[in-house]
């Protein structure tokens, strides 16, 4: 028999129609919501791929080159964490100082000691471009003497032949107090001066241990012309091996090896370049050991390709398929950075609390004095935050009888990237704890740092998406070398 639905029925079921349809539109609604994440958590991750990959090229890139920045090292004029992101929002204040620590990516910006040797027109490329006018200084390593009158003063007077005003002079020299430890400083830097200098010592009594001075000088040298914007300096002598401190005017810009093709065209990691901004061109040509610049300027529709990261260079001195060094900017800002721990840190000597300016770039590194609890520590400044460190040390017991002697070389630690809650020295909190003994009374150990050397390589990509910088970092142990 043939059923007929009522109208009450007929209405139950168009409710149920509506009701579905409305969930279907919630469901459809909040796909439609998550699809813009969705994409945006997409190119997050397709950029972080490309930063990756962007820093093991970086890597390998200098990788070949580590002898000759073995001095390379950036620091922060303010002693900046290196690991904290540029523009950041929110301020984070040291806790201590109550200083900023803000905007990382421009200000540990100075390159120090890169090897370079002069080629046969005089000039050398930098590696690292544009830079910061009047920031760069050039010298040569000359071997020089510091002689010590009274071995049991630490007044020294320090000298070279050609040392004028404006020169610095590295000392490193070993201490040994009255209780028979030996106390070791490298690399300890000395303006020039006629006048004796009082090298930092532990303790007031000691002597200097003999045959341990030694001193390089930095023997400064004037290039004829700095060209900041292609990092060329030029009128040095031909063959020289020269050192060169410099800063970075902004780490934003891209500096990359591109090899033209025959027509003379170059292809750029990037696809988005800042059309606001000039390209930097230099070649060296090997014939003629001259550079050979040109400025591909802002809008030039004709020479560059902004979307899709070409450059055709008009210089005709340019050869096409060499590899030139260009300098540019992305409208993403992509940044990207190298940089290494240097081989030996600061001055090693326990007791000392002040340490000059110098030694605040070099990271220095401190032990406390004899007798206390943190015999077993080393604190360093927040520069060095993270980076990893090879610390050859001796540590005693005092409480047998003789005195035992325990020797430990090239122990690694990573530095801590949080400061110690209550540190020994306010301006080295970032602490690591010494292997030593731990059974050994605080009052009867004695520890003498001998050397600290940086033992990693790092570089760093940023970029800015939505407004917001991001960062990838990769690290690499590297060779160390003796000094």
């Amino acid at each position: 028999m043939k059923r007929y639905s009522t109208r009450s029925e007929q209405a139950i079921g168009l409710v149920e129609i509506l009701v579905a349809m409305g969930l279907f539109l919630v469901g459809i609604t909040a796909i439609v919501r998550i699809f813009p994440a969705g994409m945006r958590t997409t190119e997050t991750t397709n950029n972080r791929t490309v930063a990756s990959k962007l820093a093991e090229s970086l890597l390998s890139q200098y990788e070949p080159r580590l002898a000759m920045l073995g001095a390379l090292r950036m620091y922060s004029t303010d002693d900046i964490h290196p690991d904290t992101l540029p523009d950041d929002v929110d301020p984070i204040v040291d806790p201590i100082s109550g200083a900023d620590v803000l905007d990382a990516l421009n200000d540990a910006k100075v390159i120090v000691g890169e090897k370079q040797t002069v080629n046969a027109g005089g000039l050398i490329l930098l590696n690292f471009a544009p830079l910061a006018t009047g920031s760069v200084t050039v010298y040569q390593e000359v071997l020089g003497s510091a002689t010590a009158p009274i071995l049991t003063s630490p007044s020294v007077t320090v000298s070279a032949p050609g040392a004028n005003t404006g020169d610095y002079s590295r000392v490193s020299y070993a201490w040994r107090d009255d209780n028979g430890l030996t106390y070791y400083s490298e690399n300890y830097r000395v303006a020039y001066t006629t006048a004796a200098v009082l090298l930092p010592t532990p303790s007031a009594y000691g002597m200097l241990v003999p045959g341990s001075l030694k001193a390089v000088l930095e023997d400064v040298l004037t290039p004829t012309a700095v060209d900041a914007a292609f990092g060329v300096l030029s009128g040095l002598t031909a063959g020289t091996e020269v050192c060169v401190n410099y800063s970075v005017s902004d780490w934003r810009w891209i500096n990359e090896s591109v090899a033209l093709d025959a027509t003379g065209t170059g292809q750029l990691l990037f696809t988005n370049l800042d059309p606001a901004n000039d390209i930097h061109v230099a070649w060296l040509n090997p014939s003629t050991s001259v550079y050979e610049t040109e400025t591909i300027v802002a809008g030039n529709a004709t020479n560059r390709q902004d979307d899709v990261g070409t450059i055709d260079p008009v210089n005709a001195n340019i050869v096409p398929g060499e590899s030139v060094r260009v300098s540019y900017r992305t409208l993403d800002e992509w940044a990207m950075q190298v940089y290494r721990a240097p081989f030996v840190y600061g001055p090693a000597v326990s007791g000392l609390a002040a340490a000059d300016a110098w030694q605040a770039r070099a990271d220095a590194q401190w032990v406390s004095g004899a007798g206390t609890a943190p015999q077993r520590f080393v604190g360093f400044r927040r520069a060095s935050a993270g980076r990893g460190v090879l610390i050859d040390y001796n540590y005693y017991n005092t409480g047998a009888t003789p005195w035992t002697k325990t020797e430990v070389r090239g122990e690694f630690h990573r530095i801590p990237v949080e400061r110690a809650a209550a540190p020994t020295y306010a301006a080295f909190p970032y602490e690591v704890r010494l292997n030593v003994d731990s059974t050994i009374a605080a009052a009867n150990l004695q520890t003498e740092i001998i050397r600290v050397r940086g033992s990693t390589v790092r570089a760093r990509v940023y970029w800015n998406e939505d407004g917001k910088w991001r960062a990838v970092q990769i690290e690499r142990q590297t060779p160390l070398r003796a000094g």
